[in-house]
C-alpha cells in the first residue's frame, strides 16, 4: 500500500491495517444504512393490514368505482347489488344486512333508489358507523308534471 509513511518517511505495516480496518468498517457501515433506508414497510408501500383498512359498504357500482379509486388497498370494499340487479326491488340477504351492520363507512343514494336501505338502517344500531346518503349531497329537482304523463299510482 502506497502512501502511509511514519514519521522518518518509511511505510509501517500495522498503521496501514488499522487504516484499511477503519475504512472498511466505516464502507460497510454506510452501505449498510444505505440499503437499509431503501426498503419500504408495508404502511410506505400503500397496502394495510385487514386491521388498518376501513370496511367499506356501497349499495351499486359507481360509488364502489369511486371508492376503490380513492381508497386503492387501503380499504375493505363490498358492492351489495350484482350487475344487472335492480335497486328499486332488492332484497338484501342476511350476509349483506351483517356487512353493513359491521363496515366502517356505508354509501347508498338514498330516495326511491334505495328505499329498502332506510328500513334496515332504522333496525339498527348506527352509532359506530358513518352512513352517506348520496341523494342528500346534491339539490334535487321536482320532476315536470306534462299534461298526458303517466302517474305512479301505488
Amino acid at each position: 500500500m502506497a502512501g502511509i509513511y511514519n514519521g522518518n518517511g518509511k511505510r509501517t505495516e500495522a498503521v496501514c491495517r488499522k487504516m484499511v480496518a477503519v475504512l472498511l468498517m466505516c464502507l460497510l457501515f454506510g452501505m449498510s444504512c444505505l440499503l437499509s433506508g431503501c426498503s419500504k414497510t408495508k404502511q410506505q408501500e400503500g397496502t394495510s393490514t385487514d386491521d388498518d383498512r376501513i370496511k367499506v359498504v356501497t349499495t351499486i357500482f359507481p360509488q364502489y368505482d369511486f371508492v376503490r379509486q380513492i381508497a386503492g388497498g387501503r380499504a375493505d370494499l363490498k358492492m351489495l347489488l350484482k350487475p344487472g340487479e335492480e335497486s328499486h326491488s332488492y332484497e338484501p340477504t342476511p350476509q349483506d344486512i351483517i356487512a353493513i351492520q359491521n363496515c366502517d363507512l356505508f354509501i347508498y343514494v338514498g330516495g326511491e333508489n334505495d328505499e329498502w336501505v332506510e328500513d334496515i338502517l332504522s333496525s339498527m344500531d348506527t352509532g359506530r358507523m358513518a352512513t352517506l346518503r348520496l341523494v342528500d349531497c346534491v339539490d334535487t329537482v321536482e320532476e315536470e308534471h306534462v299534461e298526458g304523463m303517466k302517474e305512479n299510482h301505488r
